[in-house]
């Protein structure tokens, strides 16, 4: 059997990349492990091994003799009582937290010893577990090259918000819980056992990942019927399904919201209609409220379904994806198809990264106020 490949995937937007890369060498066996760091992640898992195995997305000569996925402990792993704001503050919760992350790792490493890996495909660097992972294997395997995958704009700009960045203060607690592989980052790129870099844009990436050989993405070449079997998406006989042209509108979350980034989306919303284009609105996996979004004639969409998959579900047909906040799916449409019109609206008293502005620009994504 030839060498196998590892992608480490913790989002629904990781396994869009995912399949497209092993569409492009479906003789090379895959084992896709799947963190548990989304809604849905552990029901996704039984469909995409299917599909991997009975679509012809890998060859015979690409089929593992174990399960092509493995669900990995993550985030949503331990009880949900625990994610409450107030308890997280506590230091036993931050302990807790990283305890799926830790046995993620372990397992991780048990689960690929038997297998002869020589590529391992990772989406974030600055995770420790994902570090201790791919450094594990690549010590393990030793012409092993280990690859950044696009995780969405943090692999575009130089500067993270602190959110972003793990063990600020004590790395050696890292290096001591996870592993001697765990490396302090300040940015995407700097993790030393990357080897080379895939991106939707090569051409705009950070400085970080500049020093590293990249490749564009390989385009995807999933069917409608392909995504909605795996994710919860409109049935084919639905109108967002039969229609020609459609908008997509992505408003933010609720406490983001204010009455003009409202009006705004009813008013292009309305245009839809002298356009022969059919509305979509489509919610964050996290909005807690719905009914403060009551437009009129829109075509709802499962809140659960990612916004990147509803891109690539639609293909072709979309004319247009509105979004009132920093979305990965603005510029995966422009990706996916270079005709459609992103649009990101901003509030004019907000405060928005000049960064990410200029990124967001030179990708193709229109940048306006609400209210203009």
């Amino acid at each position: 059997m030839p060498p196998c490949r590892v992608f480490l995937v913790h989002s629904p937007l990781h396994v869009l990349f995912t399949l497209g890369l092993i569409q492009a060498a479906p003789e090379r066996p895959a084992l896709v492990l799947l963190f548990d760091d989304f809604p849905g992640a552990r029901r996704l898992a039984p469909g995409l091994d299917d599909l991997l195995k009975t679509t012809g997305l890998l060859g015979t000569a690409g089929l593992l003799p174990q399960p092509q996925i493995a669900v990995l402990p993550g985030v949503y792993s331990y009880p949900r009582t625990l994610g409450h704001p107030a308890w997280r503050r506590l230091p036993p919760a931050r302990l807790t937290n990283h305890l799926p992350l830790i046995l993620a790792a372990r397992r991780a490493l048990r689960l690929t010893r038997p297998l002869e890996i020589d590529w391992v495909g990772v989406f974030s660097d600055l995770r420790p577990d994902v570090q201790q992972i791919a450094g594990g294997l690549k010590a393990r395997h030793p012409g092993c090259r280990v690859a950044y995958v696009e995780h969405g704009t943090t692999a575009y700009i130089d500067t993270l918000p602190p959110r972003h960045l793990a063990a600020k203060r004590a790395p050696w607690a890292f290096r001591l819980v996870y592993g001697p592989h765990f490396q302090q980052a300040t940015g995407v790129g700097q993790f030393a056992a990357l080897d080379e870099a895939y991106l939707l844009f090569p051409e705009h990436a950070n400085a970080a990942l500049r020093r590293l050989p990249r490749h564009p993405l390989p385009p995807l070449r999933l069917t409608p019927a392909d995504l909605g079997g795996l994710f919860p998406l409109p049935a084919p006989e639905s109108p967002a399904a039969a229609a020609p042209q459609v908008a997509l509108f992505l408003p933010p979350l609720a406490r983001n919201t204010t009455p003009a980034m409202l009006a705004a989306f009813q008013a292009a919303i309305a245009r839809c209609a002298a356009e022969d284009v059919l509305p979509l609105l489509k919610l964050h996996p996290r909005e807690a409220r719905p009914e403060l979004f009551a437009f009129t004639d829109v075509v709802r969409l499962d809140q659960a379904a990612p916004s990147e998959v509803v891109v690539s579900w639609l293909g072709p047909r979309l004319r247009r994806v509105i979004s009132g906040g920093f979305s990965t799916a603005l510029y995966t449409a422009r990706w996916l198809n270079p005709e459609a019109e992103a649009v990101l609206l901003t509030l004019p008293d907000a405060f928005t990264p000049r960064e990410m502005l200029r990124l967001y620009r030179a990708l193709g994504v229109s940048v306006q106020e609400a209210g203009r």
